[in-house]
């Protein structure tokens, strides 16, 4: 827990300080929020107007500056006496406060080559190798020009550096397998792709913290995707924590995984890693990574389960320069209580009505978080990214049986619907959780 002193420390050093907030996406509304309570002025910063924008709604102050122009936002930063630029989940925000940061001799959580270390799925898989992290067979990465030769199927192709699933394609012949190569390299900044084998198994994404240069397992869930579309490729609609493999996790990947994190040389930082696990070859393999918070914002459940928001680690780090490391080590692990991330995710349309969600908000005890990312009268992008999300509820039960009911509840009670009464979404289907 953080303790009580912890907090008072904060709340002095806050005051007189001033953060400024890149846009309004996941996360921005909790960095506003937990700043001002110990004592920051806060100003968020993008075109939006207040009505649509929780985080500006919220904040001491407003400017209406896109986070791209990086010159009038320096200019904010010289002019006010900020000290202290931070994104939520957005990786092109976070990119932006970063720069931000290094034009102004602002303390950022990570430089452009660590952070770069992570996100570029070439990169970070030659990261893992050289420390032991078990992944998915490389059948190839590089510049997409060299890789018409055919593999065998089924391979899974992606591009070196997209995120959000962009352009990751599960390939069954060679033809499809062309044609994913080409909309990878589409979606890649350098042209550059990864071919790789099709390794089944259970997702899991594990988040681990660093505070001043240690690394150590935060959370681990089961991560459980659906398809959208016929051989596509699949989002999370639900994440449950902790993962039930997590005791194998801790003895075969998580010492390797920490190894890896503590080489980056981070002083503070939150970085998450996905992967596969094969029950039945007892077998792992990490295929991806962010330095970041994922988009499921899993701080929300360890900070009301112990207090221990990563999160608000960053905000300490973006005004201090330093944060004070929490007496935290795997609890999710041992702990009798469940979590779910639950989400509804749509193809596509045109949304009517939504329907049901002030019932199940205001009558069930074990949810901690909902959030709408789309209203009636809202046209829903057809594609295969967590932009077809549509709502999210985030719960904690005090056992697997509770949260099955839970969430039976919600998918009986919520409906997304189209002009002709279709239900948009689909649904988790809870008896997974038993299986």
């Amino acid at each position: 827990m953080v303790s009580p002193n912890h907090r008072q420390q904060m709340e002095q050093y806050f005051n007189g300080k001033k953060l400024l907030v890149l846009g309004s996406n996941i996360g921005s509304v909790e960095i506003v929020n937990y700043a001002k309570a110990h004592g920051a002025h806060t100003i968020v910063a993008d075109y939006f107007e207040p009505e649509k924008s929780a985080a500006k709604r919220v904040a001491d102050e407003q400017a209406f500056i896109s986070t791209a122009n990086v010159t009038e936002l320096s200019q904010l930063i010289k002019t006010r006496h900020i000290d202290g630029v931070l994104a939520g989940i957005s990786e092109f925000n976070l990119l932006k406060a970063q720069e931000l940061c290094m034009r102004n001799g602002l303390p950022f959580y990570c430089n452009r080559q660590q952070w770069d270390t992570i996100e570029n799925k070439v990169l970070f898989r030659d990261l893992c190798e050289r420390h032991g992290v078990p992944t998915p067979r490389t059948l190839f990465k590089g510049d997409a020009g060299l890789a018409s030769a055919p593999y065998c199927p089924p391979v899974v192709v992606k591009p070196d550096d997209s995120n959000s699933s962009r352009g990751v394609a599960f390939c069954i012949d060679n033809e499809s397998q062309a044609d994913a190569i080409a909309q990878a390299a589409r979606l890649s900044s350098d042209n550059r792709v990864i071919i790789e084998e099709f390794f089944q198994g259970e997702e899991f994404t594990a988040h681990y913290m660093v505070n001043h240069g240690k690394a150590f397992l935060a959370c681990i869930d089961n991560r459980f995707p659906v398809a959208l579309h016929d051989d596509k490729t699949t989002i999370p609609i639900a994440r449950v924590y902790p993962c039930r493999y997590a005791d194998r996790y801790m003895e075969k990947v998580n010492p390797r995984v920490v190894s890896m994190i503590e080489s980056l040389g981070l002083e503070c930082a939150v970085i998450f890693v996905q992967g596969l696990y094969d029950k039945n070859s007892e077998r792992f393999a990490i295929f991806e990574g962010g330095l970041r918070c994922a988009g499921e914002a899993a701080y929300r459940i360890t900070d009301h389960l112990y207090g221990v928001n990563f999160l608000h680690n960053l905000v300490d780090y973006s005004l201090l320069g330093t944060t004070a490391r929490p007496s935290m080590e795997s609890m999710l692990l041992t702990d009798k209580r469940v979590a779910c991330v639950l989400s509804f995710a749509a193809r596509g349309g045109t949304i009517a009505e939504i329907t049901g969600v002030e019932g199940v908000t205001t009558q069930l005890p074990s949810l901690i978080h909902f959030e709408q990312r789309y209203h009636e009268g809202d046209t829903l992008p057809e594609g295969d990214t967590l932009r077809q999300i549509v709502l999210r509820f985030t719960l904690v039960c005090d056992s697997l049986d509770e949260l099955k009911r839970h969430i039976d509840l919600i998918n009986s009670s919520v409906a997304v619907l189209d002009a002709a009464g279709n239900d948009l979404c689909v649904r988790f289907d809870s008896s997974q959780l038993l299986a």
